[in-house]
C-alpha cells in the first residue's frame, strides 16, 4: 500500500502546527461562513474533520450560480440537497440569485419549494431573490 504524503502545514497552522482556525468557536467558523457562497461553503466540508458538518449550521444561504455548474438541473439538484441536508437549521437570511438560462421555468422551477422550506421550516428572518 502507497504511503500517504503528509501536507505541508498551510498559514492556518502555528510554529507547532496547530490548526488555529479549527480552534475557534463553532459558532464563529459557522458566522464566517455564511458570507460564502452556499457552494462554497459546503465545499469547506473537506478542509478538517473538525469541518465535516459545519456548513449544516450556517445562519444564511447564498445560492447563486456558481463555477462548474452545468445548467438548470444541476443548480436544482444542488439547492435541493442543500436544504435537505442542513435539516432545519434556522436561519438569518436566504438570498437567491440566479439567471436564466434561456428557460427561466427549468431555472425557478422549485423556488416556491424552497422559499416555503426556509420561511416554514427553517424560520428565516430575511429573504432575498
Amino acid at each position: 500500500m502507497a504511503e500517504r504524503k503528509k501536507l505541508k502545514a498551510s498559514a492556518t497552522t502555528d510554529d507547532d502546527g496547530e490548526d488555529r482556525i479549527s480552534a475557534l468557536p463553532d459558532a464563529l467558523l459557522q458566522h464566517a461562513l455564511s458570507f460564502l457562497p452556499s457552494h462554497d461553503a459546503v465545499c469547506t466540508c473537506v478542509l478538517a474533520r473538525h469541518w465535516r458538518h459545519q456548513w449544516e449550521s450556517v445562519p444564511a444561504l447564498r445560492i447563486s450560480v456558481f463555477p462548474g455548474c452545468r445548467g438548470a438541473q444541476h443548480l436544482n439538484d444542488f439547492v435541493n440537497h442543500l436544504l435537505i441536508l442542513r435539516n432545519r437549521s434556522p436561519l438569518d437570511q436566504y438570498n437567491i440569485e440566479c439567471y436564466d438560462y434561456g428557460d427561466s421555468f427549468k431555472v425557478f422551477r422549485n423556488i416556491g419549494l424552497w422559499i416555503w422550506y426556509v420561511v416554514v421550516l427553517c424560520k428565516v428572518r430575511a429573504l432575498r431573490v
